[in-house]
């Protein structure tokens, strides 16, 4: 089946709470946030959240779609300050469980790159995957990051330790 590649739209956000939400649930230990922490919160604060990327200069999400189905995202958001203007991080790459494999990590990453170096200035993009996660460490080599250290203990999953890999690309 063939998916269109594009920035998440507020008018997405009952596809995005969805896959962030199956995200958060079959792959805890590869974020920050929690399935309970997203529900919480409710669809209005990822509403709040999608606008004010929307409205951002420095800021995106981009979404793989299979007609109207979301199947893929992947964030990106510009440092703040002069200090840190140059760098950009990437967050919450995730891939429908089901299409995981297919290519379209790949390429809603490629994407996300594209977009990131048409922001003026950039010069960098950082990411943290969990060291553990050998597919996404698979797919960040292959689009050229390189991982410059560990951070042991980042994150607490369910009582267990989770470290992770920093990443760097340079644009």
């Amino acid at each position: 089946m063939s998916y269109t590649i594009r920035k998440i739209l507020v008018s997405d956000i009952d596809e995005f709470y969805r896959l962030r939400l199956e995200g958060l649930e079959q792959f805890s230990p590869a974020f920050w946030e929690t399935p309970d922490e997203l529900t919480s919160k409710g669809v209005k604060s990822q509403l709040e959240r999608l606008r004010a990327i929307e409205d951002s200069k420095d800021a995106f999400i981009i979404g793989a779609f299979e007609e109207e189905k979301l199947v893929g995202i992947c964030g990106c958001r510009r440092e703040d300050g002069a200090k840190g203007y140059h760098r950009a991080t990437i967050w919450g790459m995730y891939v429908d469980s089901s299409k995981q494999g297919s290519g379209i990590g790949g390429a809603t990453l490629d994407m996300a790159i594209e977009e990131a170096q048409k922001l003026g200035g950039l010069e960098s993009l950082f990411l943290m995957v969990a060291a553990n996660n050998l597919p996404a460490l698979g797919l960040y080599h292959s689009r050229g990051f390189r991982a410059y250290g560990i951070e042991p203990m980042s994150l607490k999953d369910k009582g267990a330790f989770v470290a992770e890999f920093m990443m760097i690309k340079k644009l």
